[in-house]
């Protein structure tokens, strides 16, 4: 069994308080360096942000084409900040999957319950 050593920090005289989880830059780091939380926190983002354009993917008058750029140059940005330090288990690429089909089905206006295959 490894002993911990436990550091005390200090700045200024002031102890350093200990926290599990932090964010900085954008980024939710944890104590043990997980991107679950991360990436679901990323993906919460994104989403909200899908949410807020609805009117914008339910519209008959804009193309499929006009309505990729606002998913490519907003959402995708929103959701993939600070993926360069995520370390990806297969769960987080299929959840990563998941929210892309499901933003694609949003713009093309495909329910869960049509028939249509993801290779489609």
């Amino acid at each position: 069994m490894a002993t911990q050593n436990i550091i005390h920090i200090t700045t200024s005289g002031t102890p350093v308080e200990k926290v599990e989880t932090v964010t900085y830059l954008g980024s939710l780091f944890t104590q043990e360096a997980k991107c679950d939380n991360d990436i679901k926190a990323k993906l919460g983002k994104g989403q909200g942000l899908l949410s807020s354009l609805r009117t914008l993917w339910k519209s008959h008058s804009i193309g499929i084409a006009t309505k990729i750029r606002p998913l490519q140059s907003l959402v995708w940005p929103v959701v993939s900040y600070g993926c360069e330090s995520w370390t990806l288990k297969s769960t987080d690429e299929d959840r990563i999957k998941s929210f892309e089909m499901k933003t694609f089905r949003q713009i093309l206006r495909v329910t869960w319950m049509d028939k249509w295959t993801n290779d489609w």
